[in-house]
């Protein structure tokens, strides 16, 4: 029996968990402090404490402050993501996950520098003098945006339409012919297929693109499905593409993982109910630190996120 009393709370090695928490609505909005593993387990309110009648068998989700004592370690008003750290390598957590979901570009391609420098590599190509700052200004504009830019920088004399082919075409040739694999990505889907755990990819990108830079990979053949945000008709800015791709692989949101490298669509998944990943990439999301904040498990790459799952949480049990 292991006892910590820092909010009137004590915790039973069998059958009793009591946990005071500062607001109800976390719960009730689905941001889960507790998932329990068990059927058979039993969850209520009295006034703003949390009542669990279950085994020990459990998930904590790190969006809160308190005191732990773990096999006689006290982590006292520790922040949350380093509480989750400290005590997944204390006690043998189940990690629930039933399904995962992946973003492609900067998480399981490592595709994001295509993009980051496209405009420059197309002006050196044409014999142009690139000018300073020109990837983090054509970065945020679509591509018609980014080819009338280039023209009245450079004065080129090609119509905006033909810049936009231009550019299409070297993407493509980029993802059909270069774009490698992310480090760990196929070990992490190897684990999932061997634990029969199912997965889908969920991209803002051209679906020929992705299939082809994954076939290439030899990563295709372990997704049961592939959506892109053109396809569902809605961008990451709605959970739409994650509930499509949720139902599709058998699994509710809260038992369904989604990595992501991008802070707004990693928001849209938590906020949508779903267990989120931040994953880092070098050219990807500014704000890592908001990221971090935000995810339920920060990751610097998927070999990091194959440790979570299925080593420091004692395996994963579905």
């Amino acid at each position: 029996m292991i006892f910590w009393n820092p909010l009137e709370s004590i915790l039973v090695m069998y059958a009793h968990i009591v946990l005071t928490v500062k607001n109800k609505k976390y719960f009730e909005n689905r941001e889960l402090l507790f998932q329990m593993s068990l059927i058979n387990s039993r969850l209520h309110f009295e006034n703003l404490r949390l009542i669990i009648n279950a085994d020990i068998s459990f998930v904590i989700y790190p969006r809160f402050l308190c005191q732990f004592l773990c096999h006689g370690k006290l982590f006292r008003n520790v922040p949350m993501t380093e509480y989750y750290k400290k005590i997944s390598r204390s006690i043998n957590m189940i990690f629930p996950i039933k399904a995962m979901i992946f973003d492609a570009d900067g998480v399981l391609l490592d595709s994001l520098s295509v993009w980051k420098e496209l405009g420059k590599r197309y002006i050196t190509d044409l014999g142009y003098q690139p000018v300073a700052g020109m990837d983090e200004i054509l970065f945020s504009m679509s591509m018609e945006q980014g080819a009338a830019w280039l023209k009245s920088r450079f004065t080129l004399e090609y119509s905006e339409e033909k810049i936009v082919m231009d550019l299409k075409a070297r993407i493509r040739k980029y993802y059909f012919e270069e774009v490698p694999a992310k480090s760990g990505a196929r070990e992490l889907l190897q684990c999932l297929a061997e634990q029969k755990i199912p997965a889908a990819v969920a991209t803002s990108s051209p679906r020929e693109h992705i299939c082809r830079a994954l076939e290439r990979n030899g990563l295709l053949s372990f997704f049961d499905k592939i959506y892109t945000t053109s396809e569902i008709g809605e961008s990451k800015h709605s959970p739409k593409v994650y509930f499509t791709a949720a139902v599709a692989l058998g699994s509710e949101p809260s038992r369904t993982l989604v990595v992501e490298d991008s802070l707004y669509a990693l928001q849209t998944a938590g906020k949508a109910g779903f267990l989120t990943a931040g994953i880092y990439d070098a050219l990807g999301e500014p704000d890592q630190e908001q990221l971090k904040k935000d995810a339920y498990i920060y990751c610097r790459d998927l070999t990091e996120l194959q440790n979570h799952i299925f080593t420091e949480n004692g395996g994963n049990q579905r």
